[in-house]
């Protein structure tokens, strides 16, 4: 309920989006204090154990504006596909450990100091418990649950403009509290067992960013823009169990400095230049010679517009990505070897963007990659169920991503969609050559139709080809099957105030793997009603 929209942007466009990005990124909107309904609230039900119940209220009052928000989120269980065939560990009917909860609440305050300056303050709390679902397929199954499932965030933000140029500045922490059971058996009432054991995680990161734009007009149509990303995050990762046995708390600190530089000239031609470094700083680590590891990613991309209806972006660049301390140093209950020399992955990326709109109806989008890859961080499996993280050596991610939007009349929409990915080892004496669970072909296929303005139907046909993987005990490869998935929507709107749906999630109740010995949920109705105030002021 706080989102308010979701941006994808694709491949390294910019560097103006934070540090520690490989590829592209996935850019969350929220709504700010103030916007939205007065008053929203939102329920969603499979059955009387699995539900979603949430509420937003804002308002602004003289130079003052807020928000308040949380929910509850609990599934009894979720339902595997009357195909999947059972195995020694997971019988017919519900997924094993699949249940949830989740209570979740906060809220924004916000001043308008000056004109064009404004303080915001914001803050979100989770709690919770959730199963982990075991293998269906491995010999020794794990029986996990996440007894408590804590998380606080808080931020403090200044956003401002001083003639050209806009800032903003924002302070943050979030604290991370985990406690992870492993139990005896599915019933997960008893730990007397050796491998029964409880995990408590201690997560901490303390931060803090400014954002610069400044907006200059030259001559002959020519406008420069100038950004800057720079920021400080400190982590620090703690792990504890149930021995009396002191286990140190590790911490890094990472420091980003990022200027872009955007010049257009004219409606048709763009050129952006940028680079982004990253120094690591090693704060307690469990290293021989602990030194400062600094990533750097120069980035070019020319913009060109021959005619109004075609548009062609080349972007070329460089990306690094600096593992997490909890990849380095979770043992997952002795399932994981801990790898603290684990390096940072880093890739070159050539990228090619056309889209054309072949009619004022139809929109035809054809973007082209290739990310050359080093150190490339994967899951390894090390035999008898153990596995660790490792940086491969070469890796090289070929692919290309088509799709054409129409919309021949007002109330019908469609998109068709295919991406091909080549995903490939290139390190000599590499044991398997494809990197796993990353399917060669996906397919997708989209319709909403709204022929009436208090009825929208939509519905979607996804396609995901063969993918390779390991087994985590034989450390055998094989391959899992295409998969087929079809979702539907039906909504209506009887009032400004109320809107009403039902979602079919799985309708054809396939049988689907996600990993090997892992199955995604079978078919799913959900019925949801969303109630808001008559104003809606965003």
């Amino acid at each position: 309920e706080l989102v308010d929209h979701v941006t994808i942007v694709k491949g390294p466009a910019s560097v103006v989006h934070g540090p520690n990005g490989l590829g592209g990124a996935v850019h969350l909107v929220t709504r700010l204090p103030g916007e939205g309904p007065l008053l929203e609230i939102l329920e969603e039900f499979r059955d009387s154990a699995t539900f979603r119940l949430a509420g937003y209220h804002a308002m602004e009052a003289g130079p003052w504006a807020w928000q308040v928000f949380g929910g509850l989120d609990r599934v009894g269980s979720w339902p595997l596909s009357s195909r999947f065939r059972p195995t020694r560990n997971q019988g017919p009917g519900d997924r094993l450990l699949s249940d949830s909860r989740r209570i979740h609440g906060g809220g924004g305050l916000r001043f308008r100091a000056a004109p064009g300056h404004d303080l915001r303050l914001h803050w979100m709390a989770i709690e919770g418990d959730h199963g982990v679902p075991p293998s269906t397929e491995e010999l020794q199954p794990r029986y996990w649950r996440f007894t408590d499932w804590r998380v606080f965030g808080a931020s403090l933000v200044h956003e401002g403009v001083v003639g050209r140029l806009g800032m903003d500045e924002t302070i943050w922490v979030r604290l991370y509290d985990n406690l992870l059971d492993a139990y005896d058996d599915v019933t997960c009432t008893t730990q007397e067992s050796h491998r029964a054991l409880h995990s408590r995680y201690r997560d901490e990161q303390f931060g803090g960013r400014v954002r610069l734009r400044y907006l200059l007009d030259l001559p002959r149509d020519t406008t420069w823009t100038f950004r800057l990303w720079s920021g400080v995050q400190h982590d620090r990762h703690r792990q504890d169990d149930q021995t009396l046995q002191e286990f140190p708390a590790w911490s890094r600190t990472l420091v980003t400095l990022a200027p872009e530089s955007e010049f257009r000239f004219g409606p048709r031609w763009g050129v952006m230049a940028a680079i982004q470094v990253d120094l690591e700083i090693p704060g307690s680590l469990p290293l021989q010679d602990p030194k400062t590891t600094v990533g750097w990613g120069p980035l070019l991309s020319v913009h060109w517009m021959p005619v109004h209806a075609l548009r062609i972006r080349a972007t070329g660049a460089r990306r690094t990505r600096f593992p997490t301390l909890k990849e380095r140093f979770s043992d997952a209950l002795g399932y994981r070897l801990p790898n603290p020399s684990l390096q940072p992955e880093s890739a070159w990326h050539v990228g090619l963007d056309v889209s054309a709109r072949a009619s004022r109806w139809a929109e035809v989008s054809v973007a082209a990659w290739d990310a050359e890859v080093s150190g490339l961080i994967e899951r390894v499996a090390l035999g008898g169920g153990i596995d660790q993280l490792q940086n491969l050596g070469r890796s090289c991610l070929l692919g290309v991503d088509t799709s054409v939007d129409v919309h021949p009349w007002r109330f019908l929409e469609a998109r068709i969609g295919y991406s091909f990915l080549h995903a490939r080892r290139l390190d000599p004496g590499a044991p398997h050559a494809a990197l796993p669970y990353r399917p060669t072909h996906q397919g997708i296929v989209a319709v909403a139709s709204s022929p009436l303005s208090w009825l929208e139907v939509s519905t979607q046909v996804r396609i995901v080809g063969p993918r390779d993987y390991q087994d985590p005990e034989t450390r055998a490869w094989d391959r899992l099957p295409s998969s087929f998935t079809w979702d539907a929507r039906l909504e209506l709107r009887p009032a400004r105030w109320l809107d009403l749906w039902v979602q079919a999630r799985n309708l054809l109740d396939a049988d689907i793997q996600s990993e090997y010995g892992f199955p995604e949920p079978g078919r799913q109705v959900f019925l949801g009603a969303r109630f808001r105030s008559p104003t809606d002021r965003r």
